[in-house]
């Protein structure tokens, strides 16, 4: 292409955005303005709440209407972006890149270019094009002298992205998303799927823009508050947060893995050892014991009053009727002990019923009122439970270790990384089971978890459908691993389970991945490089920025 064509061809396409942006720009206000068409107040407010959710998804404002084109054999042209655009008489200007037609932008190559003659990548600056590379697969197919080539030339548009100036935001991750990535985009929602990847591999870009293909390809029986996406930090998960919105999926639920335990004050410090003991599933047997351990009938006289009376409670009766509800969860079987005792006392005081803070004094005595952080404090502050809920399971070494110095009150405690997950157990022991279950669970860097984040995870899950992404070779601390096979045992319910590779790296320069490759064999034996790194440098320091 000469530079006079190319040149007219660039301003044909810029010609073909600006009519797009504002056939986008005229739907967005006329959907702000929609709500004052309603003919009720109330009405205003449901046209205004869809209006806003329509709204959102078009994308920004300033944001570029498409990011690539497929010009198909039959001469037609399918524009392809982040959300899709019609024009004033309903036809489609640009298309949704999670709709299966626009799956060929990414996975058409020489061999099978899908009935695609070319495909073509833009770089803009807001709706500015600045300009575009094509693939046009007859050219690519002559070239050919390997099975390679394609995945090559497809690497030097990636590569290119890559090396221009980038805010640092995720956002525009789709327009780059290569192949071998999109496979594992649309991998089917009912299976538990891995996905396992070394550095500058876009394994968090692949999570999120998996999440945004199957919320739009499982329309009907998937929507935004079914997805949670779990990651390692709040700093992680800041910076993902404006990645789902972006992409026009709204109220998904995205938090550290911390977050899934009762709220408490964190900060606590303790030894590897210490946080690998606590991470043991075994800790959730002994949690459940230590539960089971605060329930008992006193071997005193229980009364309770009913008026001014105070009616004796049958102590041989009353142990029956707790060995009935021991196998409830804790919550459930201190309330239907209530219940039962308040029937009771009525009956037996002629149809008075008992005092509220008389009976819950009693309850109390039997089966005391606790909540997840208070009951986790006392089992950690007294090594005669521990050694109690401990059973056969912990030796008297590891129940020394487990035990702490509680703190005077609830709120001065400070807990560990490692506590939460107890704590997390501890609320569903009591409670019976977690506050909210979700269809799809997405988890990022998820290599160093350990067996009691994992069951924190899984118990989240409504049928186990999940996407796992990590680096083993990346794996440490108190619970670093060689494979996932583990991970997989721990959150398997059931559903087929694929493992899959993210084998194309390019974030990291080429000289940082020869240094690293050198370790990989003692710290990954089992894990395969990326493939690629050695096509980018890392570029020399400016001068005015040496010291």
């Amino acid at each position: 292409m000469t530079t006079d064509t190319r040149a007219d061809e660039l301003a044909a396409e810029q010609a073909y955005f600006d009519a797009a942006l504002e056939f986008r720009e005229r739907l967005r206000h006329s959907l702000v303005a929609a709500p004052e068409a309603a003919a009720h107040p109330r009405n205003a407010a449901f046209v205004k709440d869809a209006a806003t959710r329509a709204s959102q998804g078009l994308g920004r404002p300033d944001e570029a209407v498409a990011f690539g084109r497929i010009d198909d054999e039959d001469g037609e042209y399918l524009y392809v972006g982040v959300n899709a655009i019609w024009n004033d008489e309903r036809d489609l200007v640009v298309m949704n890149w999670q709709v299966p037609d626009a799956g060929r932008y990414y996975t058409a190559t020489a061999q099978d270019p899908q009935g695609a003659l070319r495909v073509r990548q833009y770089f803009c600056e807001s709706n500015t094009i600045v300009s575009f590379d094509d693939r046009v697969f007859a050219d690519l197919a002559a070239r050919i002298t390997d099975l390679e080539a394609p995945k090559v030339a497809f690497e030097d548009a990636l590569l290119g992205e890559l090396d221009r100036a980038r805010t640092g935001e995720m956002s525009e991750i789709v327009k780059t998303i290569q192949a071998a990535q999109y496979d594992i985009i649309r991998e089917p929602l009912e299976q538990l799927l891995v996905v396992q990847g070394g550095p500058g591999t876009g394994k968090t870009a692949v999570a999120l823009h998996r999440v945004s293909w199957l919320l739009f390809n499982n329309r009907g029986s998937l929507t935004t508050s079914d997805v949670l996406v779990v990651g390692p930090s709040r700093a992680f998960v800041r910076y993902i947060r404006t990645v789902l919105p972006t992409l026009g999926d709204e109220d998904v639920q995205q938090c550290e893995i911390g977050a899934l335990a009762p709220a408490v004050t964190s900060g606590r410090v303790e030894s590897d050892e210490l946080a690998l003991l606590k991470g043991e599933f075994r800790m959730a047997a002994l949690i459940e014991r230590g539960l089971r351990d605060r329930i008992g009938v006193p071997e005193d006289q229980i009364t309770v009053l009913a008026g001014q009376t105070a009616v004796p409670i049958d102590h041989a009766l009353l142990g029956e009727q707790v060995r009935r509800l021991l196998d409830r969860p804790y919550a459930i079987g201190r309330g239907m002990l209530r219940d039962w005792l308040r029937d009771q006392v009525t009956q037996m005081s002629r149809g008075i019923h008992p005092r509220a803070d008389s009976l819950d004094a009693a309850v109390d005595r039997v089966w005391p009122q606790l909540t997840a952080p208070a009951f986790v404090q006392d089992l950690l502050g007294s090594e005669s439970r521990l050694l109690r809920a401990g059973g056969d399971d912990f030796s008297a070494a590891e129940v020394s270790l487990l035990y702490r110095r509680a703190s005077a009150r609830i709120s001065e405690e400070r807990w560990s990384d490692s506590d939460l997950p107890l704590l997390d157990c501890a609320e569903q022991a009591m409670t019976g089971d977690v506050e909210r279950r979700f269809k799809h669970i997405v988890v990022d860097e998820a290599q160093d978890l350990s067996p009691m984040q994992l069951l924190s995870i899984r118990r989240r899950s409504v049928d186990g459908s999940m996407t796992i992404l990590g680096d083993i070779a990346q794996s440490t601390g108190a619970w670093a691993r060689d494979d996932w096979d583990d991970v997989v045992e721990a959150l398997s319910m059931g559903l087929p389970v694929t493992e899959r590779v993210l084998a194309y790296g390019y974030r990291v320069p080429r000289q940082i991945f020869e240094l690293a490759q050198l370790l990989l064999p003692s710290a990954a034996p089992g894990v395969t490089p990326p493939y690629g790194h050695s096509r980018r440098h890392s570029r020399p320091i400016p001068r005015t920025c040496r010291r």
